[in-house]
């Protein structure tokens, strides 16, 4: 957690600080605020799921289950009793790591200051936090095997030719579609740099955020949806 502490200053020529902590009552005034300033600025966390019935073993590790998905047929017969079917699932393992970044300002600062240091430390502790904890989810979904590369090619065939174009992003949502992969709402989420996102503008089926039919559902950064993708 990003968090602000004062300090006072000390002795006649020095100027050397000692670190005095806010109060339990500011820090949780101030702590908000970091998040507050971080909220818009997070991409990734907003479509991620969030597991809270999570067992402990041994260690920094933390484990949860993921269930199979049900198969077989789920025809009836007359007088005939349902099969019962187990559920089954797969134990995920994920190591906890612990995260903090603070800032120290002096009172004599914050006393002489003709700006607000502490909302201005807030704006960059957030900032600072928001990068960091997306940065946490890319490098987790980067992380995947799941790989679909312009033409068909490998990584090491690439040429400049292979772009990031509309002609990719529909054979990704055919792969994602045959694979039953589940849309998040009503749509599958795609995260992409700004120069991707200017040319798949220039295409006609590209449809802005701003000229959805429920602007108010729109995620955090999106600027538009082509094929069942929104884009952020």
């Amino acid at each position: 957690m990003a968090s602000i502490t004062t300090a006072v200053a000390t002795g006649s020529g020095s100027g050397s600080l000692t670190g005095q902590p806010l109060t339990s009552a500011q820090l949780t005034v101030h702590s908000q605020e970091v998040l507050f300033e971080a909220t818009p600025l997070l991409r990734f966390d907003q479509v991620a799921v969030r597991k809270e019935e999570l067992g402990v073993v041994q260690g920094r590790t933390i484990q949860f289950l993921r269930y199979n998905a049900l198969t077989g047929s789920a025809t009836l017969t007359e007088n005939v009793d349902m099969t019962v079917t187990n559920l089954s699932a797969s134990e995920i393992q994920i190591t906890v790591a612990e995260f903090g970044f603070a800032v120290a300002v002096s009172e004599l600062l914050l006393r002489s200051s003709f700006d607000d240091v502490m909302s201005r430390a807030a704006r960059q502790l957030g900032r600072h936090y928001a990068t960091t904890q997306d940065g946490q989810f890319r490098d987790v979904l980067l992380g995947s095997s799941n790989v679909l590369y312009a033409g068909n090619k490998t990584r090491t065939t690439l040429t400049a030719a292979d772009t990031f174009d509309t002609r990719l992003i529909k054979d990704a949502v055919e792969l994602l579609s045959t694979n039953k992969t589940p849309r998040i709402g009503d749509a599958y989420v795609c995260y992409i740099h700004p120069h991707q996102g200017r040319t798949l503008r220039d295409d006609p089926a590209w449809i802005n955020a701003k000229n959805y039919a429920a602007p108010e559902e729109i995620l955090r950064g999106e600027v538009g949806r082509f094929e069942n993708v929104r884009f952020i």
